[in-house]
């Protein structure tokens, strides 16, 4: 999303800079699309750097025209840096969640409802990427918090059942892509795969993070390792064209962008209630349940299911890339965020 926006606002014209830390790929990629770097080191969780953070923020609030802040963390620094400095600094601020802080769970969740209701009216906009985000949203903050709905979107040309596919083994394949992280849920998909009738599977892993050793070690634990491929960072579109069966096993998600992208391929699509999957229906198959457990045995049901019916796979992929292209392709995207800059200006 960062980046689509990046390439919106260089087109437009518009001094475009993005704030982050140095590590990773975006740097380069920021500035090879003609926008400007600003080193920001942040961690997820609260630590006393936070304090350079905000003094950080500060400073670009003060310089720039709109500034977005994009994440629980980053919207938190930002926030606490335009109640520091004016109501002019608050007015140019947009706030994009992707998944509200609160949902993480553990001791802090209290504190992150507590904090995030107090700092609610303390910038322009909330942008709830997803009609759920929306309504979880509005009931912790109040009615009257400055919330705004812009489902997140896909360029359905470059994500496109069109293209090359990636190699694939003959047996049935399951592609899951995303940052390996407990909010990401591919541990839940590993058990899955442990489940009898499923041991022919062969599962890919696209992304990297901190979970990876964890994931790796769950794999041998539970005898799954030969089926499990760990690729890191790579393009997932040609293996969501190879793969017979995409699954989003989030914990909790805004609207998960990786859902889109699967749906615009043309995949069929299995996730949990918490990935965004209701976003999904009737193009693919919804799994949930109390407990993690749970998840995991409808996981498998519905990997069973799914491998074992090539026409009803068609039937989802195909059904999954109408919806795609009628509801979340970028071009209406683009329009409703451009039209966001105007009134943030305008407000000021």
């Amino acid at each position: 999303m960062v980046r689509e926006l990046v390439r919106v606002g260089v087109a437009d014209g518009h001094r475009v800079s993005v704030a982050c830390p140095s590590s990773g790929p975006l740097r380069e990629w920021i500035l090879a699309e003609g926008a400007d770097w600003v080193p920001l080191e942040m961690r997820r969780s609260p630590h006393l750097s936070d304090i350079r953070a905000i003094a950080r923020m500060r400073n670009l609030l003060a310089e720039y025209e709109v500034v977005h802040a994009h994440s629980s963390k980053a919207g938190a620094t930002a926030r606490i840096a335009a109640r520091m400095s004016d109501r002019d600094a608050q007015r140019k601020l947009i706030f994009v969640p992707h998944g509200w802080s609160w949902c993480v769970g553990g001791p802090l969740a209290v504190a992150y409802r507590a904090f995030e209701r107090r700092m609610a009216h303390s910038c322009a906009y909330i942008v709830a990427v997803s009609a759920r985000e929306l309504e979880v949203g509005r009931r912790v903050l109040g009615e009257d918090a400055p919330l705004i709905v812009i489902e997140n979107a896909v360029d359905t040309e470059h994500w496109s059942p069109r293209g090359p596919g990636a190699a694939r083994p003959v047996e049935p394949l399951v592609i899951c892509v995303g940052r390996l992280t407990e909010q990401k849920g591919q541990d839940r998909l590993i058990k899955a795969l442990s489940h009898g009738e499923l041991w022919h599977v062969r599962l890919r892993l696209i992304g990297d993070g901190e979970k990876r050793s964890y994931l790796e070690e769950l794999a041998a634990r539970t005898g799954v390792a030969k089926q499990v491929e760990f690729l890191g960072e790579c393009d997932p579109a040609p293996h969501y064209r190879a793969a017979d069966v995409a699954v989003i096993p989030s914990r909790w998600e805004g609207l998960s962008l990786v859902l889109l992208e699967a749906m615009a391929c043309g995949c069929a699509i299995i996730a949990t209630k918490d990935g965004s999957s209701e976003m999904l229906s009737p193009a693919g198959l919804e799994v949930g349940g109390d407990t993690d457990a749970d998840v995991v045995s409808e996981l498998a049901a519905s990997l069973r299911k799914l491998l074992q019916d090539e026409p009803l796979r068609t039937e989802l992929g195909q059904a999954a890339r109408q919806v795609a292209e009628r509801c979340y392709d970028k071009a209406g995207w683009t329009a409703k965020y451009r039209e966001l800059w105007d009134r943030v200006g305008y407000l000021r």
